[in-house]
């Protein structure tokens, strides 16, 4: 099966920046904030330079400053639900909904987008200067990648309260979804939709490396909380980086979903292979292009075949000459989407 490519848009994650190359003078405000390549910087009397290194530890031992990110609630522990701190927008056949609350949320083991491309995937955020009441706390917008995500809700035409309807969670590539809102929205919007078995589409943004089970969970009980969901219908699908979360996901909440679509999985920052047995219970329908220079197809091949030894339901496609896209002409085609839209976990 060859899909329909589309202008490129997920990119390999280059390689962070050293503080030599970025330091220099700054024209902001004192403590100001930036992010650059998913590091966070600080703008210290006119000279920028970088607010944590790699290891998550201040640079500035001696400064009394506390570095906090936006968000101030703390989440529930563990898997435990964490309630959205304020009220969903009103609901409207065939609309899209923003829905930000999450964002207010903290979350004590996220993990930093500056660490995990390398040999260790470091968890938790940087570890601030305990103040004692003479230092200055400072908001930096550089470590909301620890706050819960936002996301948007496309509502089914016809929506009716009444009726419970499956729920398709669609992962964005890359580390975050930022400048590409409406090409998402697009190809989310473009999903093939059977007119009698309409879904709701949940697409969440991340600022992290990999996604988080547990804000996903979050976004996931809220949608339930406010809309008519079908428990046995609940779906996970994602490209590159969103293909890798689709199993970290899909591996945390093992008894959740009904079915996964991995396109394009990414390798790194660590083998997704780790986690086959975590999700064969599952039907999984996988497709990848074998000249994808992005995200490896030899490792989605390998996948493919742990599932199957496993006595997974695997579906696996081989986009041949495909690189690292054409996800619009798998979502939009009625078979393969058919294929996830018919399994239920009951």
């Amino acid at each position: 099966m060859v899909s329909e490519d589309l202008s490129g848009s997920d990119n390999e994650r280059p390689p962070l920046p050293t503080p030599d190359e970025l330091t220099g003078r700054c024209d902001g405000e004192e403590n100001e904030t930036s992010t650059v390549d998913g590091q966070s910087y600080v703008c210290k009397a006119g000279v920028l330079e970088p607010l944590y290194s790699e290891t998550d530890e201040y640079l500035d031992e001696g400064s009394t400053t506390q570095f906090v990110p936006s968000c101030n609630i703390t989440a529930a522990e563990g898997m435990n639900v964490t309630a959205n701190p304020q009220p969903w927008p009103e609901i409207s056949s065939g609309a899209w909904l923003e829905v930000a609350g999450l964002s207010g949320v903290y979350y004590e083991d996220s993990i930093s987008p500056s660490v995990g491309w390398g040999d260790v995937n470091v968890n938790g955020s940087p570890e601030s200067n305990e103040s004692e009441g003479d230092g200055e706390r400072v908001v930096s917008t550089g470590l909301d990648w620890s706050c819960g995500y936002e996301y948007e809700v496309k509502v089914p035409v016809g929506y009716d309260p009444d009726i419970s309807y499956p729920v398709m969670m669609f992962l964005h590539g890359g580390v975050t979804s930022s400048g590409l809102e409406f090409y998402f929205r697009f190809l989310t919007g473009n999903f093939y939709m059977p007119t009698d078995d309409r879904y709701i589409i949940v697409q969440p943004a991340k600022k992290e490396v990999d996604w988080d089970p547990k804000k996903a969970l979050d976004v996931l009980e809220d949608v339930k909380l406010n809309m008519n969901v079908n428990d046995s219908r609940l779906y996970l699908t994602g490209l590159s980086m969103g293909g890798r979360g689709t199993f970290i996901i899909a591996a945390a909440m093992p008894d959740y979903f009904a079915a996964l679509m991995p396109l394009s999985p990414h390798h790194d920052p660590f083998p997704y292979t780790m986690l086959a047995e975590d999700v064969s219970h599952l039907p999984i329908w996988m497709s990848h292009g074998d000249s994808d220079n992005t995200s490896s197809y030899e490792m989605a091949v390998e996948m493919a075949d742990i599932l199957d030894g496993l006595g997974a339901e695997i579906e696996f496609r081989t986009v041949v000459d495909g690189e690292h896209e054409g996800w619009f002409g798998i979502y939009i085609d009625p078979v393969a989407m058919g294929w996830i839209l018919s399994k239920s976990s009951e």
